[in-house]
């Protein structure tokens, strides 16, 4: 699963953990790809939003902090997260090429043990700067390659599907394409995407949710047989 939660607020509402990972629990993921926690800040309640998430589902996080509010960030930190119910085995959060207004970070992880292992990363690209946002991307594509197979992305890419569907196959991966994400209350355009390799793709769908601003995708894979051996 991947979700933009807009710091847990809906486009014109409050912020409340809980609601969405209401959402999350019914959609039963092994793994999430999260965008836009805050931990700190002021209009999220100053809430600690990754340690609450992961709690109320009983999840195993990794938080990334990518932009902070006030002066050595006194006001709280924003940032992506990783929520596992798999063992987390190994972590890197890795700074992607300078771009737009703020620095963006793709955290990598090697998620499972043994023959049923793979690398995710998560990222959520810059919006201010197509142009930066695809190089970000390819940036973030060719450091997975250090990283062992089966590979999972998730995350808010900020692009379409006209700009993310090349450099995804051109890596390699599938991409996984169900539909406008973005904005929550009426979709007309897919910011929000995962992609594979090396799995079998199942299933995928958007639930139809407005508590944060995006909506997610939720895809199921499984391992095929040549691999699970």
């Amino acid at each position: 699963m991947t979700f933009n939660v807009h710091h847990c607020a809906p486009r014109r509402g409050i912020a409340r953990v809980r609601r969405v990972a209401d959402v999350i629990r019914s959609q039963r993921p092994d793994i999430v790809g999260v965008q836009e926690l805050e931990r700190g800040v002021p209009r999220s309640w100053f809430r600690d939003q990754p340690r609450s998430a992961s709690r109320v589902l009983g999840m195993d996080r990794v938080f990334t902090p990518t932009h902070r509010y006030g002066p050595w960030g006194v006001l709280g930190y924003a940032g992506n997260a990783m929520l596992s119910q798999l063992p987390i085995e190994r972590v890197r959060n890795w700074l992607l090429p300078a771009g737009g207004s703020e620095h963006r970070f793709a955290t990598f992880a090697r998620l499972g043990r043994g023959t049923s292992a793979f690398t995710m990363v998560n990222a959520h690209l810059v919006n201010d700067d197509p142009s930066a946002a695809l190089r970000q991307l390819d940036a973030l594509l060719g450091e997975l390659t250090n990283w062992p197979r089966p590979w999972v992305l998730t995350g808010d890419l900020n692009m379409t599907a006209d700009h993310v569907h090349a450099p995804i196959t051109e890596a390699g991966m599938e991409l996984v394409d169900v539909g406008p994400t973005s904005p929550a209350h009426a979709p007309r355009r897919t910011l929000d995407w995962i992609a594979y390799a090396d799995f079998d793709l199942v299933d995928a769908h958007v639930p139809d949710t407005t508590v944060s601003d995006h909506r997610p995708v939720v895809a199921t894979f499984v391992l095929p047989r040549t691999l699970e051996a």
